[in-house]
């Protein structure tokens, strides 16, 4: 993976299967095909398209538990007002099905398209496994809505070298300097970093001459590490990290940007659904999540604890296209890691943050 920020969102445009026909529906596991790193965990999504007065959805999957480990499940904005039972978990040897069976779906009907189910589960061994869709059963008022069903599958490697907990960018008062400031959770065989920037914030990216850090190498110590660019020419940066193993792999973060030209710079309205990093994090107890909508959209924001319990719902209802910032208060919770979810349009992401009391 090209970057080792080891959160487990779902990152980037969701992979669909083509339409067969048109006006034909179609259900299908997306993204198609994924690739994690043990322990992260994930979602997969059940997606439907061209439904018209849905009144019922019988959804079972499997997939092979000796990889992953399913954590929960939510209903998508598809069926964002249906009721229905918990879904049912039956592990059958190395295998495990699921069967989520809503036999009617309140007492309303369901057109359009989007995502039915959204399944969280955790990477617990290096391998591949496929994620089968057995049933996709979708009925209307009259009968059955006839359908097509598409497979995907997920690949987990080794877990990453570094887990990045942080990464910011900020003016030094009084000038155009800009401090980078990180943190890891945990190293392995890490040699060290160089920082990198660009203009643009998916690159060309360049080191910065004399930019390197050493690393701790193997470690389970939460570390602090920092560096000052002083040669900003009073422009505006993007800056990533290239972190580097003593065994000559490389893997590099997501980038942050500084604005440093003294000029506040109108934003242009957002092209993609996209969920940032909160900040700060670590945090104790307040942290704010931003995230930004294309268009208007039914959104959901929850927070998750480790065991998929859901701790807090942000937002649950339409927002407008734009930028939009959520602010969320730990202080009835322990230490330790949670998940925030969020859920808009056909796409859901999912990341990770750190309360530390």
């Amino acid at each position: 993976m090209s970057a080792f920020v080891r959160i487990i969102c779902v990152v980037g445009a969701l992979l669909l299967v083509t339409q067969l026909s048109l006006g034909q529906t179609t259900v299908t596991v997306s993204p198609a095909s994924k690739t994690v790193n043990m322990p992260d965990q994930f979602t997969i999504n059940v997606m439907v398209n061209n439904v018209t007065g849905c009144r019922a959805a019988n959804i079972k999957i499997s997939f092979n538990n000796t990889i992953l480990t399913y954590n929960s499940l939510a209903k998508g904005p598809f069926l964002a007002d249906a009721f229905g039972p918990s879904p049912l978990v039956v592990p059958n040897g190395s295998t495990t099905e699921i069967t989520y069976d809503q036999s009617v779906l309140g007492t309303n009907t369901y057109s359009g398209s989007g995502v039915l189910v959204t399944y969280t589960f955790t990477a617990t061994a290096v391998g591949t496994t496929p994620i089968t869709l057995i049933t996709a059963d979708l009925r209307d008022v009259n009968g059955t809505i006839t359908l097509t069903k598409a497979n995907g599958s997920v690949t987990v490697d080794p877990p990453l070298p570094i887990q990045l907990s942080s990464f910011t960018a900020a003016l030094v008062g009084g000038t155009n300097h800009v401090l980078l400031s990180w943190k890891t959770l945990s190293e392995t065989d890490n040699l060290g970093f160089e920082v990198q920037r660009s203009l643009e914030p998916l690159g060309p990216f360049e080191s910065i001459a004399g930019s390197f850090i050493e690393g701790h190498g193997t470690t389970i110590e939460p570390q602090e590490y920092s560096y000052t660019d002083v040669n900003t020419e009073g422009k505006s940066w993007y800056y990533r990290l290239k972190q580097m193993d003593r065994s000559g792999a490389v893997n590099y973060s997501d980038a942050v940007q500084a604005n440093v030209t003294g000029v506040a710079e109108e934003k242009a309205m957002p092209t993609v659904y996209s969920l940032d990093q909160n900040y700060p994090n670590p945090f104790n107890p307040s942290t704010v999540i931003s995230y930004q909508l294309p268009s208007a959209s039914s959104v959901r924001l929850v927070v998750y604890d480790l065991l998929g319990k859901e701790v807090a719902t942000l937002v649950n209802g339409m927002r407008e296209a734009g930028y939009h910032k959520e602010s969320f208060n730990a202080s009835g919770l322990g230490s330790g890691l949670y998940f925030y979810q969020l859920t808009a349009g056909d796409q859901t992401f999912l990341k990770k943050m750190m309360v530390v009391k």
